[in-house]
């Protein structure tokens, strides 16, 4: 599996991080900035960090990135808080990684569930734009049938497919009979910590729920990373 061995790879750096972004979306230079402020809040050890993503349909010639990620925070619509394109984390987030099927159902939503540590939303401060599209490339010609989650009221066809689906549902109640949460615990919405930039362009962390037991307290970090 990629991603677990992506991660079994970042344990052997001081400061490995892992981080996953899905290949149609499309992240800004906040988006390093931001990793960099969280792995050095949690130590580089234990940390998840996450956000939504926007739904945009993009022009074959549209490439500037600045224009693209204006045009995603003023006219893109978000696809929901099931949908996770991108993460970061530490060299220790996971206790373990099962072998799931990157890109299909359940993968990704057991992993932000089964974070340890600081678990950060980021998607007050991150533009994750979503290149919206069809399904050609997957040999279903309806361009009915396009992408884009709560955006659009569709479920992408392709990845409701078996075998993926159905190895990655296995794996997940393989997982939670063991004591591992299950993947409904992994809606974006249920990580109680934002990362906010502030109105003097400070970045900081903002709690807005009661945590998960066993996720650390924000008291110990520096006191500049305390949300005013």
């Amino acid at each position: 599996d990629m991603f677990k061995a992506a991660f079994e790879r970042a344990k052997e750096d001081a400061r490995g991080v892992v981080v996953f972004v899905n290949g149609d979306i499309m992240l800004y230079e906040e988006f390093p900035q931001a990793v960099g402020v969280v792995a050095r809040a949690a130590g580089y050890e234990k940390f998840l960090m996450t956000g939504t993503r926007t739904e945009l349909r993009v022009k074959d010639d549209e490439w500037d990135l600045e224009t693209l990620r204006a045009r995603t925070v003023n006219d893109g619509e978000s696809a929901g808080s099931w949908y996770v394109d991108y993460l970061a984390a530490g060299r220790d987030t996971w206790a373990e990684v099962p072998n799931f099927v990157v890109g299909r159902p359940r993968f990704d939503n057991w992993l932000v569930a089964n974070a340890r540590g600081l678990r950060v939303m980021a998607s007050d401060v991150v533009v994750a734009t979503h290149q919206r599209h069809n399904y050609a490339h997957a040999g279903i010609t309806d361009d009915k049938v396009v992408s884009g989650g709560a955006a659009t009221g569709q479920i992408s066809p392709v990845s409701m497919d078996p075998p993926g689906k159905s190895l990655n549902d296995g794996i997940s109640e393989a997982m939670t009979r063991r004591g591992f949460a299950p993947y409904q615990a992994g809606n974006i919405n249920s990580v109680c910590t934002a990362l906010r930039l502030t109105s003097h362009a400070f970045w900081c962390l903002e709690r807005r729920c009661e945590p998960d037991e066993g996720e650390p307290d924000l008291a110990p970090l520096p006191s500049n990373l305390a949300c005013p």
